[in-house]
């Protein structure tokens, strides 16, 4: 697989039939270290639905070439993302750590 996607996040999720505003908008309202694991159930669930759209519209089985290409693309570019999300979510949670670690308390008596 492209280490870079054919298309973008949002359009991967349209094309798999979902609501792109309403997967971002449950993201953000999780807390910062839950959201690996959001982004991946996330992911897991576009696998269940990709391998419904590839069923449905398989060249062998009388579907449609182009949207079981379409479905292959956004579901690899949904890997990619969510590999890359996850990446750079533990870093910021590294560099947020790191920050604390080194903040100055001064306690006032």
């Amino acid at each position: 697989m492209d280490s870079k996607p054919k298309m973008s996040i949002r359009d991967a999720w349209l094309t798999l039939g979902c609501n792109p505003d309403i997967i971002f908008r449950n993201l953000a309202s999780v807390p910062l270290r839950d959201r690996a694991t959001c982004v991946e159930q996330a992911y897991e669930q576009a696998k269940k639905i990709s391998k419904a759209q590839f069923l449905l519209h398989h060249p062998d089985k009388g579907g449609d070439p182009e949207k079981f290409r379409k479905v292959k693309e956004a579901i690899d570019s949904l890997e990619i993302y969510t590999q890359e999300f996850k990446r750079k979510l533990e870093t910021r949670i590294k560099e947020i750590e790191e920050k604390s670690r080194n903040r100055i308390i001064i306690e006032i008596k």
